[in-house]
């Protein structure tokens, strides 16, 4: 069984991660959602998380298309830039 202290301050570290992630251009913010929603599932109730902020994720998926996803995973690659500097303590 997992420390409460621990569990909460992944939410917490989490919360901020989405407050940041709200702050993005929008391509670089759907990217970010794209691999939020593949890497966390149901771990963090990341819909919740986002609605507070008037996004609705249940329909933000990666494109099938490989043209839009290339350029999906570029902006990604861009966000994880930006906000990797913020978090760069944590890396």
């Amino acid at each position: 069984m997992q420390d409460p202290s621990i569990g909460y301050e992944q939410r917490e570290f989490l919360e901020e991660l989405i407050r940041d992630v709200v702050k993005l251009p929008s391509k670089q913010r759907f990217a970010m959602i794209c691999l939020l929603k593949d890497e966390i599932g149901t771990i963090f109730p990341l819909s919740e998380a986002f609605k507070h902020y008037g996004i609705d994720i249940q329909n933000i998926n990666w494109p099938r298309e490989a043209s839009e996803l290339h350029r999906s995973r570029s902006s990604l690659s861009v966000a994880r830039k930006t906000l990797i500097k913020k978090y760069k303590r944590l890396v």
